[in-house]
């Protein structure tokens, strides 16, 4: 004889069973975060920066980026040769020379032309550097200019 099994007794067992478990699952001591069902992932072995890594065939931790990717929250702007309209001015040329500090300065700061503002994202002591390291790029262009071939 075949016998059906019909929701009963069992299937009434079952669904106690099941929701004992589900009440014993759920801990209200917030200190024991309960079971860990894989802990090999969850307790992940960390490895520092430059250390030895056996996981890679050279044995580095720090693994160079993929050829083409772009770091977080960077937007790259493609410049295309020959199709931006104004092309920049030199720094190590006589224009820039005849400058005087006060006026890169300003320039830094507030633009120029199609150059944009850069006050908001430079430090003024950045910008005060940044003219002594152009004075010097203008030092070395003139002495590269001077020097007999």
């Amino acid at each position: 004889m075949i016998k059906i099994c019909l929701p009963g007794k069992n299937f009434k067992t079952i669904i106690l069973v099941f929701f004992l478990a589900n009440l014993y699952a759920c801990n209200r001591d917030r200190n024991n975060p309960g079971w860990d069902y894989f802990p090999d992932m969850f307790y992940s072995t960390a490895y520092e920066t430059y250390s030895k890594n056996p996981n890679f065939e050279n044995g580095m931790t720090m693994r160079v980026p993929v050829a083409g990717t772009v770091p977080r929250d960077f937007t790259p702007f493609e410049y295309t040769s020959g199709l931006y309209p104004l092309k920049p001015l030199t720094l190590a040329g006589e224009s820039a020379v005849k400058l005087r500090d006060g006026e890169i300065f300003h320039t830094i700061t507030l633009g120029i032309r199609s150059m944009g503002a850069h006050g908001s994202q430079i430090r003024p002591e950045d910008r005060w550097k940044l003219i002594i390291y152009i004075r010097k790029l203008q030092e070395e262009g003139n002495k590269a200019n001077l020097s007999p071939k």
